[in-house]
This record gives C-alpha cells, sequence and structure tokens, in this order.
C-alpha cells in the first residue's frame, strides 16, 4: 500500500508537470468570495463551489485544499 500511494503521488507530480509545460494548467487564479460559494477563475476554467459541497479542508501556513 505504501508503494502505491508513493508511485501515485510521482505519477500525480509528473503528470501536472507535463500539463505545466505544455501550458494546459492555470498558475495565476483568482478566487473570489460569496456569502454561500466562491468563484475560481483562471484563463482557461472558471469554476463556482457552493461550501455545502466541500467535504473536507486542509489548511497549512501557506495554502489551503478543498475537496468536494
Amino acid at each position: 500500500m505504501v508503494l502505491y500511494k508513493i508511485g501515485l503521488e510521482h505519477f500525480a507530480e509528473k503528470t501536472f508537470n507535463s500539463y505545466l509545460k505544455k501550458g494546459l494548467v492555470d498558475t495565476n487564479l483568482e478566487t473570489e468570495f460569496y456569502d454561500d460559494y466562491f468563484i475560481r477563475k483562471g484563463e482557461m476554467v472558471s469554476l463556482t463551489i457552493k461550501y455545502s459541497d466541500i467535504t473536507r479542508c486542509i489548511e497549512n501556513d501557506t495554502n489551503f485544499y478543498l475537496e468536494y
């Protein structure tokens, strides 16, 4: 199980870096917060996420991660 997790993390990082080099990933994003939802805007994608749809949140000193 540990080897699977390490392999998956390495694969995800390689995939992300590949997409980044090809210009398929938004690197400059803006976030607008509203009462019941927030909007995450990039050059290629815009997401509207309701707070009630968030199932998990992890925050550290520099970032926060949401699962929805």
